[in-house]
């Protein structure tokens, strides 16, 4: 009867201080990864860049040729996309439109969209 007790003891407190471990391991890794995330900003604030919240892509890709004003376009950029974005943690979503010089740099922003619901955030 003692060993019973003492196994079934011995079984508790080992998923007591499994789940105990888990739970640290979740909430230390969740802690490096915003860690990491706030370094990364704050390193491109440093260089100057603007840091955009892309919530959904109105339209897009379009190559530069398929526009017909295309005066204000920068120079190398060939593929457009419209999204509805947060720019620099501002409080109004608004309509902007981003040009890259990669169909896939701007494939892959769209891409992103077809697999998940979660905000892309890129610095400009």
């Amino acid at each position: 009867m003692k060993d019973y007790i003492f196994f079934t003891f011995g079984a508790l407190f080992g998923r007591l201080s499994d789940r105990a471990f888990e739970k640290v391991s979740d909430d230390y890794l969740l802690l490096q990864e915003q860690r990491i995330d706030d370094e990364i900003e704050d390193r491109m604030s440093d260089l100057g860049m603007t840091k955009i919240t892309i919530f959904h892509v109105n339209e897009g890709p379009i190559h530069r040729d398929s526009i017909p004003d295309d005066e204000d376009v920068p120079d190398r950029c060939e593929w457009f996309l419209e999204v509805k974005c947060l720019v620099n943690d501002e409080t109004d979503l608004s309509d902007t439109a981003l040009w890259f010089a990669d169909f896939n740099e701007a494939y892959d922003i769209v891409n992103h969209f077809y697999k998940n619901v979660e905000p892309k955030v890129i610095f400009v």
